[in-house]
């Protein structure tokens, strides 16, 4: 027998992109609540660590190479539009939209996720997936979320 899944939240994101929806069991589909993109940072992190002008000579030999930025800044954008997303889930938790939780994310988000994740929400979280599904279409997306939910 299937586990009973009322009022349940399924939220899909990578760095980029969070999609948030309602699951409805009995017709094993998702409506699809928010969406939510890190755009504008984005183009903030790639024009600062584009390559500065010029190129340098090696050492030795004949060989040149650009000179580039290293900067930290797309991790940074990326830590920064996950932590926003989860004020929004506390306070729907809070205000009992959804009694059950699950998390999509590509390995690397989730596990920021999981380092952000009060104890408030971690209540609410009944599985977790460390999958990049958050490009999926919809449709698409609600076969993937049965599958997993309902093995």
């Amino acid at each position: 027998m299937l586990p009973k899944y009322k009022k349940c939240w399924v939220m899909v994101t990578d760095s980029r992109i969070a999609r948030i929806f309602r699951y409805e069991q009995e017709k094993s589909s998702l409506i699809q609540l928010s969406v939510k993109t890190s755009a504008r940072h984005w183009r903030l992190a790639k024009r600062l660590s584009q390559p500065a002008a010029g190129r340098a000579f090696d050492r030795s030999g004949k060989g040149r190479h650009i000179i580039t930025r290293h900067s930290g800044a797309e991790e940074k954008i990326e830590r920064k539009f996950l932590r926003e997303l989860l004020p929004d889930l506390e306070k729907s938790a809070r205000q009992g939209k959804f009694d059950h939780l699950v998390l999509i994310a590509d390995p690397r988000s989730l596990g920021h996720l999981r380092e952000y994740l009060g104890d408030g929400l971690k209540k609410y979280i009944i599985k977790e997936f460390p999958l990049d599904l958050a490009h999926v279409p919809t449709a698409d997306l609600s076969e993937h979320v049965r599958k997993l939910l309902n093995p």
